[in-house]
C-alpha cells in the first residue's frame, strides 16, 4: 500500500518549466490533504506517515521554483528599463535633428548675410523666454539702477552658493562656508564650469576686461557732475550733508570731497553760524500757587492724610513743613526750548518766500491759509526718566494749488515747525509758550497796521486756523473736560448723552422735549436733537462771566468753580488762552485722528460680534477676511481683544477700503441674517463713504454735484449714529467726542469750507505735522545724547528739522 502510494505521487511530480514570464497571481500552492485536519494532528498509520512527508517535499520544491521565478522576474524589469532609456535618448537625437533642421535655412540665410552664426539655443531659449515674460526680468541690466542690478546680482550669487553648500554640515554651522577654502575652490570650479557653458552657448570667449554697466542716466549725469558742483554752492552742498550726519562725519567726509572735487567747503563751526535760519534759546519760568505745590509734595513723598492720623503723626506740622519747603526752593518750575528767531509774521513770510520762489508770484484773488498745529510726544524713555517735547507748527496752503493739484496739503514742504518746547500738554505751559504767538496771530487776522506779509497784497485773503488733536485743544482752553458731568464739548451747547438721545437733558438727568415735558419712550423714538453751536460773541460772554464770578466772589478753589462752569456755563472758563486774542470759530478738528478714532471703535465693534460666534467662525474669520488684509502679530492683536492702539493709518484704511471687497460678502456669506448682522453690514458701508468724503481734498465735480454730495454726507451721518446707537457703540453715558464732532460739528465745517475756499473739508489734517514730528523723533534718536537737559538739546534739533524744511529733505 505504502509503495503504491509512493509511486502514485512521484510519478505525478513532474520539473516545472522554466517560464518566460512571471505566474500569474492567481496561482496558488496545493492545499493539505482532506485527511490532514487540525483536529488531528498526529498520523496514526504508516501510509498517512508517508503521504505527509511526500507533501512536505512537494512544498519545498515548489517554494524553490518560485524564488527562481522571482529572480528572472527582477532581470526582465531591469532589462526592459535599460530598453526603454535607449529609447528615450533616442528619441532626444532625433528631435535636436529635427530642430537642426528646421533652423538650417535660418543658418544659410544668416551666412549668405553676415559671416557669424546664430547659436543653437533650443530648450535653453524657450526657458529663458518664460522668464521674460515676469515682470522680474522686463529689463536688461543696462537699463537698471544701482538698487535693483544688485539685487538681480544678489540672487544669482545666492544660487551659486546655494548649489554647493551641504546640509549635513549646515545643521552643525550656518556659517561654515565662510573662510572656508575647500568651499571656494568648489565654487571656482562652478564658475568655470558657467563660463564654459556660456562661452559655448554664446560662441564666444568671455575672456575680456569689458565695461561696466552704467545706464545712459548715470552717463549723463556723471558728464555733467561738475558742471552741478559748479552751479550749486558750496554751502548749500555742505548743508546738505551736514543733514546726514554729525559734525566730526562732515569733517571726515569735508576732507575727502575737497581731494576729489577740489570743493572749498566750509567747516562745520562755520557751518552751524551760517546757517539759513537762526535758532535761539527759551526760558520759561511758571510760577505755581500754593495748592499746586501742596498737592505735588503729597504726590511725590506719598503723604496721605488719612495713612498719617492712622498711624498717629501730627499731620499739621508735616504739612507745614512740606509747604514751607517747596514755597522755598520749587515754587517755580523751569522749561527749556528752542524757537527760531523772529515773530509768527516773519515765521509766515518764510512760508510765503518758499511758496514764491516753488510756485511763482500769488494771484490778485489767490486766497492764503495759515494752519498752526501744536502737538506734543514723547521723545524718549528709560528707567530713570522720560521726556515729552511739544513742537509748534506751522502750515501755508494755497486753495488755488491745491486745486490745480500743484500742492498737497497732506506733503510736510510746507510744514515750519518754529518752536520746541520740553514739557507737558498742560494748561501752564501752553499759556507761557504761546502768549506772543496769539498776539501776533490776531494781527494778521485783523491786518493790523505794521503786519507786512510778502509776495500778498490787499486783495489776497487771509484765514487763520488752529487745527490740533483733542487733547491739546481741550488743554489750551481749558473747558470742561470731556469726563465731565454736564457739558463735555468745546464747540457747542450740548449736555451729556443729547446728542444719543436725541432729545435734551435737565439738571437732573432727566429727558425732557423742547418744551419742558419728559420723554420716556426716547429710544424708540428717532434722532431729533439739533446742536446748538457757540458763537464768537457768545464765547466772550461766557469767559467774561467766569472771570467776573471767580474775582467778585474771591473763589480761591478752582476746581470747584470748574464745577459751576460745567453746570451753569456752558463748560467755558476763563482760566484758558483770552478771549480776545483767539476766536473760537477758527478751531478746526483734524479729519486724521477724528477718522482713525472712529473706524478703530467700528472695528472694535465688528471684533466683539465676531468673536462671540462659534471658534469656527473667527478662527474662518482670522484666516479668511484678516489673512489677507494683516500681518501675524494685528491678527493676534484682533483675536486676544488687545487695544487697537497697534492700527495705524495704514492699517485702519485698509480696513475701510476692504469692506466692500472680504468683509461685507464674508458677513452675508458665513452669518446668520438678523437684526445686528444687518446694521454692522448697513454701518460698514456708510464708514466707507463718509471716509472717502471727509478725504476728500480738491473739487473735480460740479457745483451742483457736490452740494448733492454733502446732502448725502449729511444723511449717512445721521444714519451712521443711528446704526452706531442701536449697535451699542455710541452710548449716552459715554458718548466719544469724536463721535460728536463727526455728527454736529463736521457738516457746518463743510459747508463753510466749501463757501470759503471751494475744497474739500479733507485739507484739515494732521498727516503733514505728524510726518515733521516723526522726521524730529528720528533726528533726536540719530544726533542726540543721553543729555537730553541742556539747551543745546532742542538747540541743535531745530536747526536740522530748519534744513529739512529749507532744502526739502527727509530725515528718517
Amino acid at each position: 500500500m505504502c509503495s503504491t502510494l509512493h509511486k502514485r505521487f512521484v510519478r505525478g511530480i513532474k520539473k516545472p518549466e522554466t517560464p518566460s514570464m512571471p505566474l500569474p497571481p492567481t496561482q496558488t500552492v496545493p492545499s493539505l490533504p482532506s485527511f490532514i485536519t487540525p483536529d488531528k494532528k498526529n498520523c496514526t498509520t504508516a501510509a498517512e506517515r508517508l503521504e505527509k512527508r511526500e507533501y512536505v517535499k512537494f512544498c519545498h520544491q515548489m517554494n524553490e521554483q518560485v524564488q527562481n521565478l522571482l529572480e528572472q522576474n527582477s532581470l526582465l524589469r531591469l532589462i526592459i528599463e535599460e530598453k526603454e532609456k535607449e529609447e528615450e535618448i533616442e528619441n532626444e537625437k532625433e528631435n535636436e535633428k529635427k530642430e537642426e533642421e528646421c533652423l538650417q535655412p535660418l543658418q544659410k540665410k544668416r551666412k549668405l548675410d553676415d559671416s557669424s552664426t546664430v547659436p543653437v539655443l533650443s530648450n535653453h531659449h524657450i526657458r529663458m523666454m518664460e522668464m521674460l515674460k515676469t515682470k522680474k526680468w522686463r529689463k536688461p541690466n543696462s537699463q537698471l539702477n544701482h538698487r535693483f542690478r544688485d539685487d538681480r546680482l544678489d540672487e544669482a550669487i545666492c544660487f551659486i552658493i546655494a548649489s554647493n553648500l551641504d546640509k549635513k554640515e549646515l545643521k552643525k554651522d550656518q556659517y561654515y562656508y565662510v573662510n572656508d577654502s575647500e568651499f571656494a575652490d568648489e565654487i571656482s570650479a562652478t564658475i568655470n564650469l558657467i563660463t564654459y557653458q556660456l562661452e559655448k552657448r554664446l560662441k564666444q570667449s568671455l575672456n575680456r576686461n569689458p565695461d561696466p554697466f552704467i545706464s545712459d542716466d548715470e552717463l549723463e549725469s556723471n558728464a555733467n557732475l561738475k558742471q552741478t558742483f559748479d552751479k550749486q554752492s558750496n554751502m548749500d552742498v555742505a548743508l546738505r550733508i551736514l543733514q546726514e550726519c554729525t559734525a566730526k562725519g562732515y569733517d571726515r567726509i569735508k576732507k575727502k570731497l575737497c581731494e576729489m572735487f577740489n570743493l572749498d567747503l566750509p567747516s562745520s563751526y562755520t557751518l552751524m553760524k551760517e546757517l539759513p535760519l537762526d535758532v535761539e534759546l527759551v526760558a520759561i519760568e511758571i510760577t505755581l500757587d500754593d495748592e499746586t505745590v501742596r498737592q505735588k509734595d503729597d504726590l511725590v513723598n506719598g503723604r496721605n492724610p488719612t495713612l498719617l492720623k492712622k498711624e498717629g503723626f501730627d499731620f499739621k506740622s508735616v504739612l507745614e513743613k512740606a509747604s514751607s519747603f517747596f514755597n522755598e526752593k520749587k515754587k517755580t518750575i523751569k522749561l527749556i526750548g528752542a524757537k527760531l528767531k523772529g515773530t509768527y509774521v516773519e515765521y509766515c513770510n518764510i512760508l510765503l518766500d518758499k511758496m514764491e520762489k516753488r510756485h511763482g508770484s500769488m494771484k490778485a484773488d489767490d486766497q492764503v491759509l495759515f494752519i498752526n498745529s501744536f502737538d506734543g510726544a514723547e521723545v524718549f524713555r528709560n528707567n530713570k526718566q522720560s521726556a515729552g517735547v511739544i513742537s509748534y507748527n506751522t502750515s501755508l496752503l494755497v486753495p488755488r494749488l491745491i486745486q490745480e493739484r500743484k500742492m498737497s496739503p497732506h506733503a510736510s514742504k510746507y510744514c515750519l515747525t518754529w518752536q520746541q518746547i520740553r514739557g507737558k500738554e498742560d494748561l501752564r505751559t501752553i499759556t507761557c509758550s504761546t502768549s506772543e504767538y496769539f498776539k501776533h496771530r490776531r494781527r494778521i487776522e485783523t491786518n493790523a497796521d505794521g503786519v507786512t506779509l510778502k509776495h500778498l497784497t490787499s486783495t489776497n485773503e487771509r484765514f487763520v486756523y488752529d487745527m490740533h488733536d483733542g487733547k491739546f485743544l481741550y488743554s489750551m482752553l481749558a473747558c470742561s473736560h470731556y469726563k465731565r458731568k454736564y457739558h463735555r464739548f468745546l464747540w457747542c451747547k450740548c449736555k451729556k448723552g443729547e446728542g444719543v438721545m436725541g432729545y435734551h437733558v435737565n439738571l437732573k438727568g432727566k429727558v425732557i422735549d423742547p418744551a419742558g415735558k419728559p420723554v420716556e419712550n426716547w429710544k424708540e423714538q428717532g434722532m431729533q436733537h439739533s446742536c446748538t453751536l457757540i458763537t464768537d460773541e457768545e464765547y466772550r460772554e461766557l469767559f467774561k462771566k467766569s472771570m467776573k464770578r471767580f474775582y467778585e466772589s474771591n473763589e480761591t478753589d478752582e476746581e470747584r468753580h470748574k464745577v459751576w462752569c460745567d453746570e451753569s456755563n456752558f463748560g467755558v472758563t476763563h482760566f484758558g488762552i483770552d478771549c480776545d486774542l483767539f476766536d473760537i470759530s477758527s478751531i478746526r478738528f483734524d479729519t486724521f485722528h477724528m477718522m482713525s478714532s472712529i473706524i478703530k471703535q467700528v472695528m472694535t465693534c465688528l471684533r466683539e460680534y465676531i468673536l462671540e460666534q462659534s471658534p469656527d467662525i473667527y478662527e474662518s474669520f482670522s484666516k479668511n477676511v484678516l489673512g489677507k488684509i494683516y500681518n501675524e502679530y494685528l491678527i493676534h492683536v484682533w483675536n486676544n481683544r488687545m487695544k487697537l492702539s497697534g492700527f495705524q493709518g495704514k492699517e485702519c484704511s485698509s480696513f475701510v477700503q476692504n469692506i466692500e471687497n472680504i468683509i461685507v460678502p464674508y458677513l452675508k456669506e458665513n452669518m446668520m441674517q438678523c437684526n445686528r448682522q444687518q446694521n454692522i453690514i448697513k454701518l460698514l458701508k456708510l464708514l466707507k463713504k463718509i471716509d472717502k468724503f471727509v478725504r476728500m481734498t480738491y473739487i473735480d465735480v460740479e457745483e451742483d454735484e457736490y452740494k448733492e454730495m454733502m446732502t448725502e454726507f449729511n444723511d449717512n451721518v445721521k444714519n451712521f449714529y443711528k446704526y452706531g446707537r442701536k449697535l451699542g457703540m455710541v452710548k449716552e453715558e459715554e458718548e466719544i467726542f469724536y463721535f460728536h464732532v463727526l455728527r454736529f460739528y463736521m457738516p457746518n465745517i463743510v459747508e463753510t469750507t466749501y463757501s470759503r475756499h471751494k475744497l474739500g473739508v479733507g485739507i484739515f489734517s494732521m498727516q503733514a505735522f505728524e510726518r515733521r514730528n516723526k522726521e524730529s523723533k528720528n533726528l533726536f534718536l540719530k544726533f542726540c545724547t543721553l543729555n537730553r537737559n541742556t539747551p543745546a538739546f532742542l538747540i541743535n534739533n531745530l536747526k536740522r528739522l530748519s534744513l529739512t524744511f529749507q532744502y526739502d529733505m527727509e530725515s528718517t
